[in-house]
């Protein structure tokens, strides 16, 4: 409840303590991000590891409770530091469409420990602060974000790949520990270039066949640039549909700087599979009668319908956060059935996006989404 509360003790000489509880819609979640995609199809993607000091870090703010809040009021986020001084303030930038409960920022990582702090003003005239629960510290060490091409996401049972990253060390000289680990053991070996040599030199070489862990230690320098090239293989004995999720961990001998870079690799059969999953609409509810004071209060009901003609279908799922997906049946992983799914969102939301993917990492050829139509109620 708004306004002032007031708390009366009836013996002054007594012991007393007071709790108060309260639950709001308003609150926020973030990810850092990075811009990929090919050209034409460019998006934002969370980053792999932690953000890197001294450089421009991006940044998206999933805001609960929209509606509840008065936007163009008062609407701020802060970088505070761990004793909430205001390190600097930001008007961020709202998505549109779909996406309006979507903010944008960017900034320079600070050298200190941060967080973020979303303030604005809700419907009823009252100022609300939300503080991100986790503290993040930007690193001197940094890796590339993963490049499709450098990268590749698929490999047959008994063949072999690479994986190719920028490692930039901004702080000071110092001896590198870089760890290879994946879950099915395909690690081969990890090969170090540096900026000075041709790609064709290797630094010291350490090679282990079909390894869950494989190691190198080199030395960089202040502000050098080393490219780490893992090398990676299936047996051919793997299975086809198998996801092996692998991560790279560099970290310093004197100090606690790290950071890491994960990425996912899938056994496919030996022909390619060009095949993007197909999805379509099938029937929606509307919100129609709802105003935008109470779409929270009520829910829409979108049926949609997937397949995969190739290998399989892999992942499913809404764009816009706080939908619920139920499926008709058991939803397993690399089917090519026919698969019936029922997003559940509440009326606030002016449409639900679906995306899809199949198992050797096709995503959906085209839009699918249930937009309200017009003459609906859609002022959020």
């Amino acid at each position: 409840m708004v306004g002032r509360w007031t708390f009366v003790a009836s013996f002054a000489a007594a012991q007393h303590s007071v709790v108060v509880r309260a639950t709001s819609s308003i609150n926020f979640d973030f990810n850092f991000v990075f811009v990929g995609g090919r050209p034409g199809h460019l998006g934002v993607f969370p980053i792999s590891g932690q953000p890197i000091v001294d450089t421009l870090a991006k940044v998206v703010l999933t805001v609960d409770g929209l509606e509840d809040t008065d936007v163009s009021a008062d609407f701020h986020v802060d970088l505070i530091d761990g004793m909430s001084n205001t390190i600097e303030t930001f008007d961020p930038e709202q998505g549109s469409g779909y996406s309006t409960n979507l903010y944008g920022v960017a900034f320079v990582s600070p050298t200190v420990p941060f967080r973020l702090r979303l303030r604005g003003t809700d419907k009823c005239g009252s100022a609300f602060v939300r503080v991100a629960p986790t503290e993040t510290r930007a690193q001197t060490l940094g890796f590339s974000s993963p490049d499709a091409a450098n990268n590749p996401n698929v490999i047959a049972p008994g063949g072999f790949t690479n994986a190719t990253f920028q490692l930039h060390n901004s702080g000071d000289t110092d001896v590198i520990d870089v760890v290879y680990n994946d879950d099915l053991g395909f690690g081969e070996d990890i090969i170090i270039i540096f900026d000075d040599e041709p790609l064709t030199s290797r630094r010291r070489r350490r090679r282990r066949r079909g390894a869950s862990s494989v190691s190198e230690t080199f030395e960089l320098k202040a502000n050098e640039t080393a490219t780490v090239v893992v090398s990676y293989g299936a047996p051919s004995s793997s299975q086809f549909g198998q996801a092996n999720t692998a991560t790279v961990t560099a970290s310093t001998q004197s100090s606690e700087t790290f950071n890491y870079v994960s990425f996912q690799v899938v056994v496919t059969p030996d022909e390619p599979d060009a095949e993007s999953p197909t999805c379509r609409v099938l029937e929606y509810t509307t919100c129609a009668g709802v105003s935008a004071l109470e779409c929270n209060r009520y829910s829409r009901r979108v049926r949609a319908q997937f397949r995969d003609v190739g290998i399989g279908l892999q992942t499913i799922r809404a764009r816009q956060s706080g939908v619920q997906l139920a499926y008709d049946g058991d939803f397993v992983s690399g089917t090519n059935e026919t698969v019936n799914v029922t997003a559940t969102s509440s009326c606030c939301y002016l449409a639900i996006d679906f995306e899809s993917s199949d198992v050797v990492g096709n995503l959906q050829s085209s839009r699918c989404s249930a937009v309200i139509p017009p003459g609906v109620p859609n002022d959020k």
